[in-house]
C-alpha cells in the first residue's frame, strides 16, 4: 500500500495548490483526473492483496471517483459558499459539457500552458514566453502570481493548464484571504472522513490510514517568493491510536 497511499498524498498537495493558485487568480478550477493504484472497501478480504475489488476488471491505475478520496458532501462547501467554483475534470470536453447558447465549445487553441522555473532567472531576467505558454517561477504568492500572469500577458487566456502542481505556490500574503484559504482547505477539502484510505482491517479505524494533509503555507511576507516550498510532512499521521501510521 506505499506507493498507493504516497501517490494519493501527492494528489491532495497538487490539489491544494491548484485551489490556491485558482483563487489568487480569480478563475474557476477544473478539477484534475486522479489516478489511484488502490479501490478502497471496507472488506479487506474482497480488496486485499491486489487493490482491486474482487470481481471487477478495475484496471490498475485507473481514474479514482473523486469520492473514493474526499468527503464529496464538504468538498462541494467550496463552491456553496463562493469561495472557488470547481469543474469536473470532463469539462473542457464539449461533447459530455455543451457550452451554454452564445458560447463557443473549448478547443486546445484556448489553452495557456503554465510551466514552472526550477529557479528565479538569473540577474533578473524575466521568465522566457512563448505562443500559448507561460512560465512561471516556483514559490510565488497569490499576489505575486497575479502579477506575474499580467505581465506575460496571459490574463485573458481562456483556459490555463497547469502542468504541473506541486511545489509551486507560496501562499497568500493577505492575512484575510490566507484564513480563507485555510477553511476552505482545512475544513472543506480535508475535513470529516476526507482524505482516508479503508481497509486493511475489519476493524474500520484499526485498518484506515491517512493520507497526508499539505504542510500550512505562511502569511504575510513569508508567502512571497521565489522559493523552495516542500508540500508534505516526512511523517504520517495515524488515523487511530491504534491504526499503523507508516507501511
Amino acid at each position: 500500500l506505499k506507493a498507493p497511499l504516497e501517490l494519493v498524498d501527492r494528489h491532495i498537495a497538487a490539489l491544494r495548490n491548484a485551489i490556491g493558485i485558482a483563487r489568487a487568480l480569480g478563475r474557476q478550477l477544473v478539477m484534475p483526473r486522479m489516478a489511484c493504484l488502490c479501490e478502497r472497501a471496507e472488506s479487506p478480504a474482497a480488496l486485499l492483496p491486489g487493490c482491486t475489488l474482487e470481481g471487477a476488471s478495475t484496471p490498475v491505475p485507473h481514474v479514482c471517483p473523486l469520492e473514493s478520496v474526499y468527503d464529496v458532501a464538504r468538498v462541494e462547501r467550496i463552491w456553496q459558499k463562493g469561495y472557488l467554483q470547481l469543474r469536473p475534470w470532463t469539462f473542457l470536453n464539449s461533447s459530455i459539457h455543451k457550452p451554454p447558447a452564445g458560447a463557443l465549445p473549448f478547443t486546445p487553441a484556448d489553452t495557456t500552458a503554465v510551466r514552472w522555473l526550477a529557479e528565479a532567472p538569473p540577474h533578473g531576467r524575466p521568465p522566457p514566453q512563448g505562443p500559448r505558454q507561460v512560465w512561471l517561477e516556483k514559490g510565488l504568492s497569490a499576489e505575486q502570481l497575479l502579477q506575474a500572469v499580467s505581465a506575460a500577458g496571459a490574463s485573458d487566456a481562456r483556459v490555463m493548464h497547469l502542468e504541473s502542481a506541486e511545489g509551486v505556490f507560496g501562499g497568500f500574503e493577505s492575512a484575510a484571504e490566507s484564513k480563507l484559504f485555510k477553511e476552505a482547505i482545512s475544513g472543506d477539502l480535508l475535513g470529516g472522513w476526507s482524505a482516508t484510505w479503508c481497509c486493511t482491517s475489519w476493524n474500520k479505524p484499526a485498518g484506515t490510514f491517512k493520507f497526508k494533509r499539505p504542510l500550512p503555507l505562511p502569511s504575510g511576507v513569508e508567502a512571497r517568493g521565489p522559493r523552495t516550498v516542500v508540500d508534505l510532512p516526512d511523517k504520517r499521521e495515524c488515523y487511530w491510536q491504534s491504526s499503523p501510521c507508516e507501511l
